[in-house]
């Protein structure tokens, strides 16, 4: 079972990459970081998922199928199903880069993809959103164990 402390981590990784200027080992491991954010809220949720790198959109939909009925005010649905929405269009974003963070472009290292001053902005930035939504989530799980 996968635990918010791992997704921590592997933030924590994505932030010293990011310092050491490994660009691609930074988005990697943003991208690992949010899967495994996702996963710990759908285990939360008691919903589903298929073992692999993206999750089925038919996840998300559930999830947001059972909010209205675990949380009793309405800001809080519109608030944590928009959150969850940015997490779903952050992994989706992260996934469809993974495999040239981890092997880059043909006879083209990943390091040496990401080896520039765009690339820097693009794993930033990833990272970034990347910490707001293991919050977000890692909040609402809280959240949701405290009503039970």
């Amino acid at each position: 079972m996968v635990s918010f402390d791992d997704a921590q981590e592997k933030l924590r990784n994505a932030e010293d990459f990011l310092r050491k200027r490994n660009f691609a080992d930074a988005i990697l491991n943003a991208q690992i970081s949010i899967e495994l954010s996702v996963k710990c809220l759908f285990d939360e949720l008691k919903i589903g998922y298929k073992k692999k790198h993206d999750i089925a959109d038919a996840c998300y939909d559930e999830a947001l199928e059972r909010l209205p009925h675990l949380l009793d005010k309405d800001y809080l649905v519109k608030d944590f199903s928009t959150k969850l929405g940015r997490a779903r269009v952050l992994l989706a974003s992260l996934s469809s880069v993974r495999n040239y963070t981890e092997y880059g472009v043909s006879k083209v290292s990943a390091k040496d993809v990401f080896s520039s001053a765009r690339m820097e902005d693009l794993a930033k930035a990833f990272y970034e959103c990347t910490h707001e939504v293991f919050w977000d989530l890692s909040n609402l799980a809280r959240t949701l164990r405290s009503l039970k």
